[in-house]
């Protein structure tokens, strides 16, 4: 009862097909997981997400733009940022008209910052037309100060520090958060 030559044969065979069979399908696994892996929602990659994430936290600045008023036959004023794409808004007098300016100003700048959007460049207010009884005024904003109003849901997170440090902290009646809250603030602020 030996083993014939062409059993051998055939048990090579199958062995070298199954092996390249094994081979590739461990292959195209590897990469359906790797792409998993690498991949979020929208089919971004981590590395796209954190440049992103990265942009937007030297993006937030402040910003000076020029605005067209416009006076309305009923009083006040309409407002529109030529530079950006659907800015504008309208008061009902000059305090209050440069009050929404403002807010409109900020509020879609901090849309740009949050999607990622470029910023343009502010145009000369000598390079914009005017119609008749149109004037020109730059209104200011802050990205950073509009975030802190209207953005200052609480998000929690996780940190991990040494024992000795937690326990000297808690005997000392020290509020984490606000102490983390206040690290990070002095930090972006630089």
């Amino acid at each position: 009862y030996g083993i014939r030559p062409q059993a051998v044969n055939q048990n090579k065979q199958y062995f070298l097909i199954h092996f390249i069979f094994s081979f590739f399908f461990l292959l195209i696994f590897y990469r359906m997981i790797d792409k998993r892996v690498n991949t979020c929602y929208y089919g971004k990659s981590r590395k796209e997400i954190q440049m992103k994430k990265e942009r937007n936290l030297f993006i937030m600045a402040k910003y000076a733009y020029p605005a067209i008023f416009t006076p309305e036959k009923e009083g006040g004023f309409s407002i529109n940022f030529p530079d950006l794409d659907g800015c504008y808004t309208c008061g009902d007098d000059m305090v209050d008209s440069l009050v929404m300016a403002k807010d409109v100003l900020a509020l879609t700048l901090y849309g740009y910052e949050k999607d990622g959007k470029e910023i343009p460049v502010p145009s000369k207010s000598t390079h914009l037309p005017l119609s008749e009884g149109e004037f020109i005024s730059y209104v200011a904003c802050d990205t950073l100060e509009y975030r802190k109003l209207y953005n200052s849901k609480a998000v929690k997170k996780t940190l991990t520090i040494p024992e000795w440090l937690n326990e000297a902290a808690m005997a000392m009646d020290i509020n984490f958060s606000q102490v983390l809250q206040e690290a990070l603030l002095s930090k972006i602020q630089r």
